[in-house]
Formats: structure tokens, C-alpha cells, sequence
């Protein structure tokens, strides 16, 4: 009896182990993105840095996930995340996260303003908007 329900523990382990890293990668995907746009349209350089370093950090968990569980990945949460993700490819993490901050960088500067003041305010409504300053690592 004892034997059975160890075997059952063990089978029913790894689903449990499972659902929360889905969950904190779906996180992660979105996360990296949302600290990547917010890093462009920062106040300061203190704090564009701390967001890239987020979007950066966030975004390599999220690779390594893809990389490592890439059957989970295509069944479970590929459909999940930002079709942005999906798009994007390269020989290392470190490309693709360029790729995905150039993308970012890019749409952010599809508003942009030859005057800096009105840049400025541009930036700064985008900041507020999107919570920029509450963005943290789960």
C-alpha cells in the first residue's frame, strides 16, 4: 500500500512542479517586454538601466525555459505569450534579446518628435501610463 502511494507522489510531483513554472514564464514573457519598451522611454539613465537589466534578466529565464523545455513550451504556453516571442530568432539568447529590444525600441520611436520637449512629454505619458516604476522581478 505504501509502495503504491509513493509511485503516485512521484507521478503526480512533476505536474505540480510544472504549473507554476508555466505560469512564472508566462510572466517573465511579458515582463521582458514591457522593461524593454519602458527602458526606452525612461526619465533617467539610472532607471532606463535598472529596466533593461530587468527586461535582460527576465527575458534569459524565459529563453532558457524555451530552450530547455521546448515540448512543454510548444504545447502548453507558446500560444500564451506575446506573438513578438515567436517571431523572434537567433544563435544565442543574447541575439534574440536584442532583436526583441530593437523591435521594442523601434514601435516606441514610431511616436517620435523632433522636438525634445514635446519628446520629452511623449516619453514621460508613456512611462505613467504603462506603470514603468512598478515593474519588478516576480
Amino acid at each position: 500500500m505504501k509502495k503504491s502511494l509513493l509511485v503516485g507522489a512521484l507521478l503526480v510531483a512533476p505536474l505540480a512542479h510544472t504549473a507554476p513554472n508555466i505560469e512564472l514564464q508566462k510572466k517573465n514573457s511579458f515582463l521582458a517586454i514591457s522593461a524593454f519598451e519602458c527602458a526606452v522611454v525612461s526619465p533617467n539613465d539610472i532607471e532606463s538601466e535598472r529596466l533593461f537589466k530587468l527586461g535582460y534578466t527576465t527575458g534569459k529565464d524565459f529563453l532558457h525555459f524555451v530552450q530547455t523545455d521546448t515540448n512543454l513550451y510548444q504545447k502548453t504556453l507558446k500560444s500564451q505569450v506575446p506573438m513578438l516571442w515567436n517571431l523572434m530568432g537567433g544563435p544565442t539568447p543574447d541575439f534574440i534579446l536584442g532583436l526583441v529590444y530593437a523591435d521594442r525600441q523601434h514601435e516606441i520611436y514610431k511616436e517620435f518628435s523632433p522636438d525634445n520637449e514635446i519628446w520629452k512629454s511623449k516619453k514621460q505619458k508613456i512611462y505613467q501610463a504603462r506603470n514603468c516604476a512598478l515593474l519588478s522581478k516576480p
